[in-house]
Parts: C-alpha cells; sequence; structure tokens
C-alpha cells in the first residue's frame, strides 16, 4: 500500500472514463483495488473543492482560483483526525454513485467494480464526491469523512450499511458497525453527516 506524500494527488486522478479509448488503450490510471494512504496530519488540509450537487469542482489550490463559486464547498483531511485510507473502484452501478453513498462490490464481477450498497451489506467504502456510471475514482475506505445518514443519530451512534447507499443506527452494535457518527443528524430525514469509517475492506 503506498503513502501518499500530498493529499493533492486524489484530485488529479479523481474521477476517470473506464472504456477504452480509440486505439483499445485502457484509460484507467489505476489497477482497480488500487489502494493509497493519506498520512495523518497536525494541519488542515485541503483535498478538494465540491459544487453544490457534490460533483468535483476543483482541487486542492482551487480556493485561490477566480472561478471557484462561493457555493462550493471545501473538503478538507482535518487536522489530528488520523490517517485516510482511500481504494480505487469502477461504478457499475447503472447511474451516479453520490456523495456519501456506501458501495459494495456487484455481483458476478470484480470485487471493486461496485454499486451502492444495501441493508447489511458489506462495503468496500463511501463516496466523497459524485461518480458518475462506467468512471473510476478513488473512494474512502477507511478514516474521518462524510456519509449519508438515513435518519436521526446521535454523536458517536454507531451505524451499519442501510438501503440505498444509506447508513443508519436501527440495529447496529459493536459487532457489526462500520461506521460512528461525528456529528449528530437531528434533520428527521436523510443527511450528510461526519463519520469515522472503520475500514471495509480487508
Amino acid at each position: 500500500m503506498a503513502e501518499l506524500a500530498s493529499a493533492s494527488y486524489l484530485y488529479r486522478v479523481k474521477v476517470e472514463p473506464a472504456s477504452p479509448d480509440a486505439f483499445g488503450t485502457d484509460t484507467k490510471a489505476h489497477a482497480l483495488g488500487t489502494r493509497l494512504v493519506v498520512p495523518a496530519s497536525r494541519q488542515d488540509r485541503t483535498l478538494f473543492w465540491i459544487d453544490t450537487n457534490g460533483a468535483i469542482a476543483g482541487g486542492p489550490t482551487w480556493g485561490t482560483a477566480t472561478a471557484k463559486a462561493s457555493t462550493d464547498v471545501e473538503v478538507k483531511h482535518e487536522a489530528n483526525s488520523g490517517s485516510m485510507e482511500w481504494v480505487y473502484v469502477k461504478n457499475v452501478n447503472g447511474s451516479t454513485i453520490e456523495r456519501g453513498q456506501t458501495v459494495t462490490a456487484d455481483a458476478g464481477a470484480t470485487p471493486f467494480e461496485v454499486k451502492e450498497a444495501g441493508a447489511g451489506d458489506r462495503i468496500i467504502g463511501v463516496a466523497q464526491f459524485d461518480i458518475p456510471d462506467d468512471a473510476c475514482a478513488w473512494i474512502l475506505a477507511k478514516g474521518v469523512g462524510y456519509g449519508l445518514l438515513a435518519g436521526d443519530a446521535s454523536d458517536l451512534a454507531l451505524l451499519q450499511a442501510a438501503a440505498n447507499g444509506e447508513l443508519n443506527d436501527t440495529s447496529a452494535t459493536t459487532s457489526n458497525a462500520i461506521a460512528q457518527v461525528l456529528a449528530a443528524n437531528s434533520t428527521g430525514g436523510a443527511a450528510i453527516r461526519k463519520i469515522r469509517l472503520f475500514g471495509g475492506i480487508e
């Protein structure tokens, strides 16, 4: 497993076509299942910026760019939050995997061709930005990031995979939990909240 010298690397390989080009060359930048670690830091580090729809808007230096929209949101690797582990996957969901959704292996496909997870599924990771269908990208496999909670959940509640790529605390226990809430959800509905992902892949 490689360790990143800079979190900016994640942006440079963010979302890529998965199909061969006109010359038959595989256009994926990495082998599916490649894992990378962003080491822990004592300072906040910008990973990338996303737009209001959850899609990648720009890289780590986007905050100083004149083209940056005022509504773009900074996604950071926060200081003293531990390391982050990412894995490179292909979306075969048939539709966009949205920011915060959990993913699992698609039946009959390679382990890192993924679709949105369902209730009780073994997850590979959580998308931190929108990934179009048939595209390749990095997803968070372990560490502090953002997940889509199915409903209300209190701080430090344990979470398990729910339907539609969501997470809930309905029957999560210390034996089946895959994540923990770090920012409570009290909206009465689904919402993206900060979580700590324990690690979906072995």
